[in-house]
């Protein structure tokens, strides 16, 4: 048993995602791990804890990617 980011026991069984580390969201998102820390403790982005150390599920991330609103940038003439 594991437990998540507000103290839930959950099973590792329960999920079928992949399992990633703070330093691979960060890489993923292009932000500073302390950024995806924050994101963490926030709530803005879920994560379990694994032996002290946090991980975020795959789905956890594409969750953040797709409420993303794309940005249109002015192109300059």
């Amino acid at each position: 048993m594991i437990r998540d980011d507000i103290g839930n026991r959950v099973a590792i069984e329960d999920s079928r995602d992949s399992l990633l580390t703070v330093a691979e969201i960060a890489t993923a998102l292009r932000l500073s791990k302390m950024t995806v820390y924050r994101m963490i403790h926030s709530g803005e982005l879920r994560a379990i804890l694994v032996r002290g150390s946090y991980r975020v599920r795959e789905s956890s991330l594409r969750e953040i990617l797709d409420s993303v609103t794309p940005m249109k940038v002015n192109q300059y003439r």
